[in-house]
């Protein structure tokens, strides 16, 4: 055998003479072929006045002194030039690319993708098809890069499972994150095989519940004598006569009139009651299953009208609103849950925050008050207000206040309520007519 295998460097043979000049091309074609870096690789002539050392990969058609080394590497070397064939995987940095290119067969071309990524990866532990990513170690560290720093565990819809999943000996003992639904959720399990759920969080309400914590749910009691019927203290299904309640207090010269209630057994879904007036319509289909339209606890519906005064006043967007109704004074807790369906008739209505809360419009946290527009007709509004029992003063307004732009412009509400504590109100239901005392 005269020369290697890979590079075809001649060998150094026993009692050679002139070993020095077989040593010495040697060493030539390791200095071309070793980082090669090649000038061209489409040229099918020879440079006129190349410099030593330089390389050029062959182009189609060579001509003169590259005559038949199309695809192979000639390099100027000692005042002539020598060619190279290269093997499969051979790689060049191109100059005139400024890229790597690949012997690839029995071509070159252009490494114009990355490497390609691998499919699974075990750092001291071994990955499959299944977990294609394993780790085994006493700790594992994800830090930021100058910034934040966010991990995401996608799925591919709502019923399936992104999740972290706690394991003793193997054995699934908590998991938490989204297990066959979109809402965030806490499982535990004594044998692995059988999760219990211990707390959910509604994605869309952010309303959290304990399914297994001794915790009442759905048990908000109405503390307005009337449970915001405005029809008199009535236990029964139907009500009576419009009755505005001493807990409304107007401000301003406000004005107000029962416009119309709900009716029992009315004619829209199918009973002979009476015709639902349009806006206690749009709110019972907005607030009630179709199967519960035409039998229920009637209630009444009160439209307002501003009057001409303009105390307690609120400005936003470079407009100034005008008090137009509250809760009146009571003794309170110092925590509270006011909710109620508003819609604007003329003109926007306010509903201004409380001192130490928040207004809540149709389900989404408001910065500041909260604006009602005539276009949007019912909307829900929940206030939650907690007072430090420190600074509470006893009798205290209560967290609702309406404002309007000016007099004349009429708003309408119903189904108040309010609650001791803090309570998630669903704003399609509001809260159910009930009253809080029960009969003997």
């Amino acid at each position: 055998m005269d020369a290697t295998p890979k590079l075809n460097l001649p060998y150094i043979h026993p009692s050679q003479a002139q070993a020095n000049v077989t040593h010495n091309e040697a060493l030539g074609t390791l200095d071309v072929l070793v980082h090669l870096t090649v000038l061209s690789r489409d040229a099918s002539v020879a440079p006129p006045q190349p410099s030593d050392g330089d390389c050029h990969i062959v182009g189609p058609d060579a001509t003169a002194e590259w005559s038949g080394q199309s695809g192979n590497i000639a390099a100027w070397l000692d005042g002539g030039w020598t060619f190279h064939v290269p093997s499969e995987g051979w790689q060049a940095w191109s100059t005139g690319d400024a890229a790597v290119l690949i012997h690839l067969s029995g071509h070159w071309v252009l490494r114009d993708k990355p490497a390609p990524a691998p499919s699974m990866l075990g750092l001291n532990a071994g990955a499959d098809a299944q977990t294609r990513l394993a780790v085994s170690s006493a700790g594992s560290l994800f830090t930021h890069e100058g910034g934040s720093h966010r991990m995401t565990i996608n799925k591919e819809t709502p019923a399936d499972t992104a999740s972290l999943l706690f394991k003793d000996a193997w054995r699934g003992c908590a998991e938490l994150g989204l297990s066959g639904t979109d809402n965030f959720s806490i499982k535990v399990s004594a044998d692995g095989i059988r999760f219990v759920e211990a707390l959910q969080i509604d994605r869309t309400t952010g309303a959290v519940t304990m399914p297994r914590a001794a915790v009442p749910i759905n048990s908000a009691l109405n503390l307005l004598l009337d449970s915001g019927r405005m029809g008199g203290g009535s236990s029964a299904q139907i009500v009576g006569g419009f009755v505005m309640p001493s807990y409304l207090a107007l401000a301003n010269g406000t004005t107000a009139v029962g416009l119309a209630k709900f009716i029992n057994n009315n004619t829209d879904y199918g009973g002979n009651g009476g015709v639902l007036h349009a806006s206690v319509r749009a709110l019972i289909e907005m607030i009630r299953d179709v199967s519960c339209r035409r039998n229920n606890a009637e209630f009444w519906i009160v439209q307002a009208t501003q009057g001409s005064g303009v105390a307690g006043s609120i400005a936003q967007g470079g407009v100034t609103y005008y008090q137009s109704m509250g809760i009146a004074q009571r003794l309170r807790p110092a925590s509270l849950t006011f909710h109620a369906y508003l819609k604007a008739v003329d003109e926007r209505i306010l509903v201004g925050p409380p001192a130490s809360g928040v207004v809540v419009k149709n389900g989404v946290d408001q910065n500041g008050p909260a604006c009602v527009a005539p276009a949007e007709g019912w909307v829900s509004i929940t206030i939650r207000e907690t007072i430090d029992p420190r600074f509470l003063a006893g009798a205290a307004q209560t967290p609702f206040t309406l404002f309007c732009k000016a007099a004349g412009h009429r708003w309408q509400i119903a189904c108040p309520a309010l609650i001791a504590g803090s309570m998630p109100i669903d704003d399609n239901i509001g809260i159910v007519c009930a009253l809080n005392g029960w009969g003997a």
